[in-house]
């Protein structure tokens, strides 16, 4: 049968591409100017497999079956991540594939390889929930990769290839401290810049208890910085939860005398002295494969990857430091095993405490709230089922259960988890309740509280989750502390007069209420308003940071929300971090093309308000603006996304 006229064209346009592909190579070898690798394409990957090689010290290499494009099989070839640098879109994808396809026959030839584990509640809970077995998850679902200073020594094992550890997992249950403490010591882990910062005194039942918030626990450096400077008294520690869960496994390991491991005996007697410890933030913020260059929220956890031993606490940490005192002199020398015997004496003297790393009896309260990209209703892209296998597939997804071992290792008396309201899906909801029972603890949730109504300027719903040990009283969940309003002035001065978070201006026209009646909740408008400067301002080097800049407030505060915040500014003090980027031709030229109108959006860019079905005039640029700096930089972006009939 003679081809059809689709197929024929399609064989033209193939010769023809491998046609210029030849010229290309061609004029390109004789030039000298472009190498191979500028080249070929990777079209995509097929196959993946583990080559170990070297004697005691392995070295463990990923290889990747590469489908080059404008080739067949037979020119397919095995490449190691490190040649793929640009291609994790495409690796990550096939990851992705193989999670999908998960064929059965593959893991029920894993299970029969995996030594017996005695079922625990939590795993009858998994398996109450479509029959997941966390336990005996196929390796495909792995969030941890070595690091660069593991690569060559993996005696420790394969990486964590598992969200499900059942060193952190099984039943023992939390016991309560024999005498209540007064004062309760907080860690709040995901701690942005501080959110849920927590401090001050209270009363519980006749009693008057403290709070205080010891140690916070934040990936991203610049947040991370923020805290520290708003709560200099707190122990800011700057690295993903589970390097954190990893070091505070390790430094408990050493303190209890079983850090030695699998390395060499101690070599240094008692010549040498622990007089210190610290984190490294560079290494424990290291990234083993590169970034890639379209930043991803999913990219933070390659920051966070460690080996099962050094999760376990059973491997040094690249990322720990001691200082030790040796002959009169003190140096900073890395985790090792030599120095296990030092670091136990030094990690049970006084000079050691939550003010250096909070271990498992200092902490009394968890907070925190894990990220909630893999969940949230506006990631099109999100895991909408409710098997739990499935939705444990996502990454950030698995940080919600990392923050669960923070609570297993940790057993504090509370826990106070924030999240969207997306995350209470029956079968994540009834396994964590299964897996508080077998810990120990009592939970409690409230799926849509309205975050205006207790204080915040924003009218978001979030899913509250408390914990409590079963011996002590599961606290209520908290009541809105404001609420829609009347506008008598009257009613506005005796409220501002009770609290400071009762403001001033109300959300809708609403009845006249008592004197004694709450305030409306807070909305975006009580906090933004005369704030930002008037002119945008250009920030030297990386328009990312705003580090280092000041600026004055331009004017009197237009709400009491605002006068609340400023209330500690002194007269003519600047306020940092506080700018208006400038922004780039292309953002000026979209904005220039909505209409001055209400509700107006990009959406009405064509110039006709409330017509959603009309495209968008397309970006033109005159002569001077394509030769400037910025339009070259336009140019690269948006003209390679024109199609040729439109050029």
């Amino acid at each position: 049968m003679a081809p059809s006229l689709r197929d024929r064209s399609k064989c033209a346009r193939k010769e023809k591409e491998i046609e210029q592909k030849e010229i290309h190579i061609q004029q390109a070898e004789e030039l000298g100017e472009v190498d191979d690798e500028q080249i070929f394409e990777v079209e995509k990957i097929i196959d993946h497999r583990i080559e170990i090689t070297g004697g005691k010290k392995r070295k463990r290499t990923d290889l990747y079956r590469v489908r080059w494009c404008g080739y067949g099989s037979e020119d397919d070839t095995w490449e190691p991540r490190g040649n793929l640098d640009g291609c994790l879109e495409k690796i990550n994808e096939f990851e992705r594939s193989r999670v999908r396809a998960s064929p059965a026959k593959k893991a029920k030839k894993e299970e029969k390889t995996k030594p017996p584990v005695k079922a625990t509640k939590a795993d009858k809970a998994v398996k109450a929930a479509k029959d997941v077995k966390p336990a005996k998850q196929a390796p495909v679902q792995k969030n941890t990769m070595l690091s660069d200073d593991d690569e060559e020594n993996v005696e420790g094992g394969e990486p964590v290839g598992s969200w499900y550890d059942h060193d952190l997992w099984g039943t023992q249950k939390s016991t309560p401290p024999a005498k209540m403490p007064t004062v309760l010591n907080v860690l709040e882990v995901f701690a942005g810049c501080g959110g849920m910062h927590m401090e001050g005194t209270g009363t519980f039942g006749n009693q008057t208890v403290g709070m205080k918030t010891i140690a916070a626990v934040e990936i991203e450096e610049v947040p991370a910085k923020t805290y520290a400077h708003n709560f200099p008294h707190v122990n800011v520690i700057t690295m993903g939860i589970t390097r954190f869960l990893a070091s505070a496994r390790r430094l408990l390991a050493l303190k209890e005398g079983k850090g030695k491991g699998k390395g060499k005996a101690e070599a240094t007697g008692g010549e040498v002295q622990v007089v210190d410890m610290a984190i490294n933030v560079a290494n424990a913020t290291k990234v083993r494969m590169a970034q890639e260059k379209k930043a991803s929220t999913k990219s933070r956890q390659d920051k966070d990857n460690v080996t099962l031993d050094q999760f376990q606490g059973a491997a040094a940490l690249p990322w720990l430091q001691f200082q030790v005192e040796e002959g009169g002199k003190r140096k900073w020398r890395r985790d090792c095993p030599e120095l296990a015997g030092a670091a136990e004496k030094y990690l049970n003297s006084s000079a050691f405490g939550a003010h250096k790393f909070p271990l498992p009896g200092d902490v009394h309260v968890l907070t925190g709230g894990p990220p909630c990209q893999g969940w949230s209703g506006f990631n099109a892209t999100r895991i909408t089922g409710n098997n739990l296998s499935e939705l444990m597939s996502h990454p950030e997804n698995r940080l919600l259960l990392r923050f669960l071992e923070v609570v297993w290792l940790y057993k504090p008396l509370y826990v106070i988890m924030e999240e969207v309201p997306d995350v209470a899906k029956k079968t994540l909801l009834d396994f964590c309740q299964q897996s508080c029972q077998d810990h120990g603890y009592r939970m409690s949730y409230k799926k849509r509280i309205i975050t205006g109504n207790h204080g915040c300027p924003q009218t978001r719903a979030r899913l509250i989750v408390m914990f409590a040990m079963e011996s002590v009283t599961l606290p209520k969940m908290p009541s809105g502390i404001t609420q829609d309003w009347g506008k008598h002035e009257l009613q506005m001065a005796q409220g501002f007069a009770e609290t400071d978070l009762c403001y001033a201006r109300p959300m809708r026209t609403a009845e006249e209420k008592a004197a004694g009646d709450k305030m409306r909740g807070l909305v975006i408008g009580d906090a933004l308003g005369c704030d930002l400067p008037r002119r945008a301002q250009e920030v030297a080097g990386s328009t990312s940071s705003a580090e280092g800049v000041e600026c004055a407030y331009m004017a009197m505060p237009s709400t009491p929300y605002i006068a609340y915040l400023r209330k500690r500014m002194q007269p003519g003090q600047t306020v940092k971090n506080h700018l208006v980027l400038k922004l780039g031709l292309s953002d000026d030229l979209r904005m220039a093309r909505v209409p001055f109108l209400k509700d107006a959006s990009w959406r009405d860019m064509a110039g006709f308000a409330e017509s959603y079905m009309l495209a968008p005039h397309m970006i033109v640029l005159t002569k001077e603006q394509l030769k400037s700096d910025e339009g070259k930089k336009m140019s690269r972006r948006f003209v390679r996304m024109i199609p040729d009939f439109m050029r």
